[in-house]
């Protein structure tokens, strides 16, 4: 005997509050959720139904990481507030961008296989002296402090993403990549 099909389960996500549930499916699993905030045109109802503060110029952040994930929740976060997002998880290819396109500040991770954060940073003031950096890590490491550049620990929320990135860009500039002189060519 063939067992019966169970009726369609509705499966219910509510972002607000990270729960799914699926009637009759016969196991109940919670999930957080980011509540992530809701842009204009959102009529998806996964927001918080607040518009995030957007910054009047839409400034250029390259993200460098080499976790694929880190990059895509950290871009989702950045493009959110109103920021365009340029992102690789090598840091070769982070200086290619810099030296061919504007951008107003690098938002790096300290600890990758290939080059260091700090060093990706070194060299990315060398093309554009006047973009800021950003530095972050899940770990201590005491390479930071000496750095001088901003930190931001990980795992970060989108408010404190956000804060930090206002205390590190200050005053909006009046167009976006104006904090960079002429790229120069990166050997």
């Amino acid at each position: 005997m063939i067992a019966a099909r169970p009726p369609q389960a509705a499966v219910l996500a509510r972002a607000r509050t990270g729960t799914l549930w699926a009637p009759g499916a016969g196991s109940i699993h919670a999930v957080q959720l980011m509540d992530w905030p809701a842009t204009e045109g959102d009529d998806s109802g996964t927001g918080s139904g607040q518009s995030a503060p957007n910054p009047p110029v839409r400034q250029t952040i390259l993200v460098v990481d080499d976790e694929p994930d880190v990059r895509t929740v950290v871009r989702k976060m950045l493009e959110l507030r109103g920021y365009a997002v340029l992102d690789t998880g090598d840091p070769r290819q982070a200086q290619r961008i810099a030296a061919q396109r504007p951008v107003d500040l690098l938002l790096t991770d300290v600890v990758m296989p290939v080059m260091r954060g700090t060093e990706l940073a070194q060299r990315f003031r060398a093309v554009a002296p006047l973009a800021k950096v950003l530095l972050m890590s899940a770990y201590a490491v005491a390479e930071i402090a000496q750095s001088g550049h901003p930190f931001i620990p990980k795992p970060f929320a989108p408010e404190i993403l956000a804060r930090k990135l206002r205390q590190v860009l200050g005053p909006q500039s009046s167009s976006p990549g104006a904090t960079r002189p002429q790229a120069h060519a990166v050997a």
